[in-house]
């Protein structure tokens, strides 16, 4: 009995201590899985933890990286700007260095138009002055020409008046004479003589007055020559001395009053012995058009000394006349004189 209830309390302390073993190892369990879950947990935790440090981490590098990704952006913006600004800047440069160039130049070449207008003008001017001199002193030498031609053709009118006047008085006091002598006889016969003494001294006066016309023309004309050679001894040019050359050398050279006097004079003394060789004939016509107007040349021989008379029609409808005097100076002459002496 004490051996059951030993084995008896052996097996209730045995139980006791099954159950005590499975409470614990139940209480170990449930401890373990309250352990293994809070660890879970704190796992989980930690490993949101984590993930969420690293989405913080990532989105940090990310904005890090996009404020770099703006920084480098902006800077590459701001080298852009300023790339274009010095660019422009250059472009502006060059451009105003182009501008001041091209004023410079423009400057410069209205300063040339400008010299060249003042120029042209200073030329035009002394043109005008010249030309105005020109038929100054033409309009004088042909005043000077026509007082000596009024006094002699008033003079040799005279000569041929008082000629006519002589024959006329000599004839009247023939037929005078006769018709007394003839008044003795028929008065018709008287009459028919006289009238035909006065025909005949009308003719005798008339043929005197073209002879003593002709002798002034010869007296003229030898007058001439003999100044011409006069002027040629007192300059004491010998045909040696003279230059050679066309008569348009020689005219060039004649019209240039920037040559010595004594070389001048041998030059249009050379001029007008090329002339009196070349043009012969008593009249040699020449034409020489341009754009604006027609010159014709007359070259008349006489006596083997050439004289140049010129005619200038212009398109606008003047015409003039001149003639080319000794010092190779053009004198203006009207147009009677012009055709008179060139036998137009």
């Amino acid at each position: 009995k004490q051996r059951d209830e030993a084995e008896r309390q052996r097996q209730e302390e045995a139980k006791r201590q099954r159950e005590e073993a499975l409470s614990k190892a139940k209480r170990l369990a449930k401890e373990k899985v309250r352990t293994d879950s809070i660890n879970q947990a704190e796992e989980a935790r930690e490993r949101k933890e984590a993930i969420e440090k690293a989405r913080r981490a990532a989105l940090e590098k990310a904005r890090a990286d996009s404020l770099i990704q703006a920084e480098a952006e902006k800077r590459r913006q701001d080298s852009i700007a300023e790339g274009k600004k010095v660019a422009q800047s250059l472009a502006q440069k060059k451009e105003a260095e182009r501008l001041k160039r091209e004023a410079i130049a423009k400057a410069k070449e209205e300063q040339a138009l400008k010299q060249q207008q003042e120029a042209e003008q200073k030329r035009r001017e002394e043109a005008e002055r010249n030309r105005q001199d020109a038929i100054a002193k033409a309009k004088a030498k042909a005043r000077e020409k026509q007082q000596r031609d009024s006094l002699l053709r008033v003079e040799r009118e005279k000569r041929i008046a008082d000629s006519i006047a002589n024959a006329k008085r000599i004839a009247e006091d023939r037929a005078r004479k006769m018709a007394a002598d003839k008044r003795r006889q028929d008065s018709i016969e008287a009459a028919k003589e006289a009238k035909r003494d006065q025909l005949e001294a009308d003719l005798a006066a008339r043929k005197a007055a073209e002879k003593e016309r002709e002798r002034q023309e010869a007296i003229a004309r030898a007058k001439k020559v003999a100044e011409q050679k006069k002027k040629n001894e007192q300059n004491n040019i010998a045909d040696k001395d003279l230059p050679d050359g066309s008569i348009d050398e020689l005219e060039n050279q004649a019209k240039n009053d920037r040559l010595p006097q004594e070389e001048r004079e041998r030059v249009i003394a050379a001029y007008k012995k090329k002339l009196a060789e070349v043009y012969t004939s008593q009249v040699t016509k020449k034409v020489f058009e341009d754009e604006h107007k027609t010159t014709t040349k007359f070259y008349v021989n006489e006596n083997g000394i050439v004289t140049v008379y010129i005619k200038v029609e212009h398109n606008w409808g003047g015409v003039y006349y001149f003639i080319e005097d000794r010092d190779m100076s053009y004198r203006n002459i009207s147009k009677s004189i012009f055709h008179a002496e060139t036998k137009q």
